[in-house]
């Protein structure tokens, strides 16, 4: 999860999310620019998912009610284990990746500037 949704509304359902049996969340965020801040830039902003190691939904489209039913959004569903095994790797190095942490539900989350 990208640290874009470390706002008040979104981080409470978050942490409360994370206390489910079962259920790990990452949050990821990646350093400035040495250059300086660019906006909607440097966030993770991933659109995919793996099922049963057998098949890959890849889109354009955030999840979310209004980009499923109001917007145009390209997605392309892939049963391939070779593929899937790929886009696999592609998590697990982010996942374990220098710029993810765990959810502290202790931790005071502040968003990070957007413009």
């Amino acid at each position: 999860m990208p640290d874009w949704a470390t706002g008040k509304s979104s981080i409470n359902f978050i942490k409360e999310l994370s206390q489910i049996n079962n259920v790990q969340i990452k949050i990821s965020s990646i350093p400035e620019f040495s250059g300086g801040f660019i906006p909607y830039a440097r966030v993770e902003h991933c659109k995919y998912f793996i099922s049963d190691n057998n098949i890959s939904f890849i889109s354009t489209s955030n999840w979310e009610y209004d980009y499923f039913y109001n917007s145009r959004n390209a997605s392309i569903i892939i049963k391939n284990k070779t593929a899937n095994s790929d886009i696999g790797e592609v998590f697990l190095r982010d996942w374990n990746g220098p710029y993810t942490e765990f959810i502290d539900i202790n931790k005071d989350y502040k968003p990070p500037k957007r413009n």
